[in-house]
């Protein structure tokens, strides 16, 4: 992209308008009730206990949201999940190392490296769509840029390559999207008590 760029005269904070991938491929092992749960595990989600527990980790006032994981999880699964409160936090847990697997496969494991299938880049927008609607329940937002302007969804991500690949997503919808860059934040350095390292996230 670099060696196109400079025969063209640009600047910071230039647009760049690129054309998004067209292919469109369905796989019906992705029906409506996985790409929901895959949104709220790209949001929520991570997995523990050596790849054999997938968890969902909300704030424990969520509870509409909380209801619908429980209820994905069963249809997808056949398994009850279980939850638990820490604090602020309410844990869903299920265990089965088929579906973190699964999970792990098709959205990555670790916040800072969730990164989406190729399988998943090519499905029906609709499909698409509907994982995109609880990804925004779980780390979105609605904004306003100035008081009289129009709201818009903002989604924060620490996974460089996921910020892009929603990015791409949302273009094969026709909804137009920008990334933001932020630098490491300092106050994130803790979240319920813990030490953690922020990272650089992605907006």
């Amino acid at each position: 992209l670099q060696k196109v760029l400079t025969w063209v005269n640009y600047s910071k904070g230039d647009y760049l308008v690129f054309t998004p991938n067209k292919k469109i491929k369905d796989d019906s092992r992705f029906n409506s009730e996985i790409m929901k749960l895959v949104g709220y595990y790209l949001a929520e989600g991570y997995i523990t206990a050596n790849d054999s527990v997938v968890n969902f980790a909300l704030n424990k006032n969520e509870t509409k949201y909380i209801s619908e994981i429980e209820k994905l999880i069963y249809q997808i699964t056949k398994k009850y999940s279980s939850k638990r409160i820490r604090g602020n936090v309410a844990e869903i847990r299920v265990c089965s190392r088929k579906w973190a697997d699964f999970f792990k496969k098709v959205a990555g494991k670790y916040a800072h490296k969730k990164k989406l299938a190729d399988e998943i880049l090519t499905l029906p927008f609709k499909k698409q769509w509907a994982m995109v609607e609880t990804y925004i329940k779980g780390d979105g937002c609605l904004t306003w840029r100035r008081k009289n302007s129009n709201p818009r969804y903002e989604i924060t991500t620490a996974s460089k390559n996921l910020a892009i690949q929603t990015q791409e997503i949302l273009a094969r919808g026709r909804i137009f999207s920008s990334i933001r860059r932020r630098k490491k934040d300092e106050s994130r350095n803790h979240i319920e008590g813990r030490v953690v390292d922020a990272k650089p996230v992605y907006d």
